[in-house]
């Protein structure tokens, strides 16, 4: 294969030109601390005395320097030491590399054996053949078959063709045009993001400095095993990070950090060129003749247009979460008496029975966006490595549970958790166990310090809790108008008989959710508290070993029915007026007549829409008719054309009635809005 030989051969020469030029780190600041954050960046720190004789350099991945130059921050103590910038040898976008290269911007983003030749037309070059070496000038680079060939002006001014398959290799003589291939080649490489850039700390003074930066790194996963013992449950955690540099980590302080600052990429290395605009002068003057075998177009020349690169952002990670089904009760029936009405029902803010939300809700005592965990001893790690790292490794407040949706749903193996570690829990897989053995996996969720979880890991067969007779009352406190609807304030009360049922022999503590309002006391259990992932208030109640108990619950609830005023009807309005007090049944009462008179001119308002479709229907059939006997005796004809007439005066007064009844149904429901207006 003497192409692909030859392509190397280039190749290598090229980019060992452009690798003489590459500034060599002499000393590297060493890395000293890393924050891992959850948003898939570090925070880089390293520390050390700049050398008297050489510059000290940060090894930043090529791909990393936009982050490192918008974040980087200088930390001198005392303010010994200072520093004056950074130097880096400069970035070359792809088009720029192009352009640097002289490669056709419609080259394909894989290079070949001509394109390359095609980028040194008008170079300096020296052209290798298993006979001879010639140099000269490449003229160009034209296709015989499928056979390059290369025009060569030489040294003594001989045209010189040269087969491509006798070519061995072609080495430009100009250093600059040699490098600029090189970088081109270099910017153009598949690897070019991975390689390492040396950037250079300009600083005055001898004392220790400390450089920080922000780059791209693998975001530390979190994982947790909860032993559950006797006497006090223990959580431990482990964080999985990982080192995907070409540099060891020795004995570097890590940290992770539980929270999401924002960060972004923004393009800052590569130089950016402004577009100007191109004024065509008065006079236009060429420079070469027109004659001279060229075009308007050429003379005018290329406007090549500015392009900017894409940037390819990545989604959130989602955290994993359990849904649960709900049970229940009844809520949403109409308003008392009524037929057909849309509702709606949820917690009153008039009425208050009871704040669950308030007696359960746990209190943090995390103050920040951000939770720090250091990792108690130095952490090593080699380059392109990864490790599971202790983070947490104390006692919590946990307790074995079973999980149920409602009554009359499977049970659910848990426990519920108190973060009491004091920190704030990042949300990740939890591996529980106990006595000796694993019992199951679950998610546990972002806690702060305090929060509670009720952590579900597999089924209980032994508990279970089944829902009885049920009885539901309402009363009635409050009625008011808020704009076009009316609101009923009122107090359910649900009387409901469970029973537990404990087929294992150890006593049990079951969680069941409870599908009722925040604004509501429970009777009957022996605590209520919140789970946080429904919003929905949890009753704890207790099972003796092998037992089977009936527990007489009373759910008292303040809600309110919003219905809109055009959907009441008289029944309702009477059976509220009866229910409240005389300042109340006044208005409820006129409201009630009203929406009768309104229910009557409706009944009206439909019986003539049907008459004036049969009347609509007669005219019709008379026109069919009249159009049949066109012609004829005009006796006949006559008659018909009185009967249309007389059908189409009829017509006009239903119209009229239907019109008018529409006027009468607006007035009665006006009507029954002021009547309601007193109940603001």
């Amino acid at each position: 294969m003497p192409l692909a030989r030859s392509a190397l051969a280039l190749f290598i020469v090229c980019g060992c030109a452009n690798a003489s030029l590459r500034p060599v780190a002499r000393d590297i600041l060493p890395l000293q601390r890393l924050r891992l954050y959850e948003t898939g960046i570090g925070y880089f720190e390293r520390a050390g005395k700049p050398p008297a004789s050489a510059s000290t350099t940060l090894p930043v991945p090529a791909g990393h320097l936009d982050d490192a130059l918008k974040t980087l921050v200088v930390l001198s103590p005392g303010g010994k030491t200072g520093v004056r910038g950074v130097a880096f040898a400069s970035s070359v976008s792809r088009g720029m590399a192009r352009a640097l290269a002289g490669l056709d911007p419609s080259t394909p983003e894989r290079l070949g054996w001509r394109d390359v030749l095609r980028s040194l037309r008008g170079a300096t070059v020296e052209v290798r053949t298993g006979k001879e070496t010639v140099r000269g000038r490449l003229v160009e680079v034209v296709t015989d078959g499928n056979e390059p060939t290369l025009l060569l002006l030489s040294e003594t001014s001989e045209l010189r063709r040269l087969p491509g398959r006798a070519v061995v290799s072609v080495r430009p003589t100009d250093p600059e045009r040699a490098a600029q291939l090189g970088t081109a080649l270099d910017a153009l490489s598949t690897h070019a993001a991975r390689g390492t850039q040396a950037v250079g700390v300009l600083a005055t003074g001898s004392e220790a400095i400390t450089l920080g930066y922000v780059a791209e790194a693998p975001v530390y996963r979190p994982s947790y095993r909860l032993l559950l013992e006797p006497q006090k449950a223990r959580l431990q955690g482990f964080a999985l990070v990982h080192n995907d540099t070409e540099e060891d980590w020795r004995g570097i302080r890590l940290e992770l950090v539980n929270g999401e600052p924002a960060s972004f990429l923004h393009p800052m290395a590569a130089p950016r060129y402004a577009r100007r605009e191109l004024l065509e002068p008065v006079r236009t003057l060429a420079t070469v003749p027109q004659l001279l075998g060229t075009t308007a177009d050429a003379l005018w020349g290329d406007h090549t247009e500015g392009t900017e690169e894409g940037l390819i952002g990545l989604g959130e990670v989602g955290s994993v979460g359990h849904g649960g089904g709900g049970v229940g009760y009844g809520r949403g029936a109409g308003a008392l008496g009524g037929r057909g009405i849309t509702t709606t029902v949820g917690a009153s803010g008039i009425v208050s029975v009871g704040d669950l939300a308030h007696a359960a809700n746990a209190t943090a005592t995390e103050t920040g966006a951000l939770f720090l965990y250091a990792m108690p001893e130095p952490v090593t790690l080699p380059a392109r490595h990864s490790g599971l790292l202790a983070f947490l490794d104390r006692g919590v407040d946990a307790v074995p549970i079973t999980w149920f949706d409602g009554p009359g749903h499977q049970g659910e193996a848990g426990v519920r958790l108190v973060n009491d570690s004091g920190q704030t829990l990042p949300a990740g897989p939890v591996a529980l166990f106990s006595e000796g053995g694993f019992v199951g996996e679950a998610m546990l969720p972002r806690l702060r310090p305090g929060e509670r979880s009720f952590v579900r890991h597999g089924a209980d067969l032994d508990l279970e809790v089944r829902a009885g007779r049920r009885a539901i009352t309402e009363e009635v406190r409050r009625v008011r108008l808020m704009d076009e609807t009316l609101e009923q304030h009122f107090v359910r009360t649900t009387r409901v008989a469970w029973t537990v049922e404990n087929r294992s022999g150890l006593p049990r503590t079951a969680m069941v959710r409870l599908d009722i309002v925040k604004n509501a006391r429970v009777e009957g259990v022996e605590q209520v508290e919140l789970d946080e992932a429904s919003g929905r208030p949890v009753a704890r109640l207790t099972a003796p070993a092998r037992s089977v108990r009936e527990r007489a619950l009373v759910l008292v609830e303040g809600l309110e029915r919003k219905t809109p005023v055009s959907s009441l009807d008289a029944e309702t309005l009477r059976k509220l007026g009866a229910a409240l007090g005389p300042e109340s049944r006044a208005p409820l009462e006129a409201a009630a007549r009203a929406t009768e008179a309104a229910r009557d001119a409706t009944r009206k308002k439909a019986d003539a829409e049907r008459e004036l479709g049969r009347r609509e229907a007669d005219i019709e059939r008379l026109r069919k008719s009249l159009e049949a006997t066109r012609g004829e005796r005009r006796g006949p004809e006559s008659a018909l054309v009185s009967r249309v007439l007389a059908a189409e005066d009829a017509l006009v007064r239903l119209r009229d009635r239907s019109d008018a009844l529409d006027g009468e149904i607006e007035r009665h429901r006006r009507a029954v809005k002021d009547a309601l207006s007193p109940l603001k």
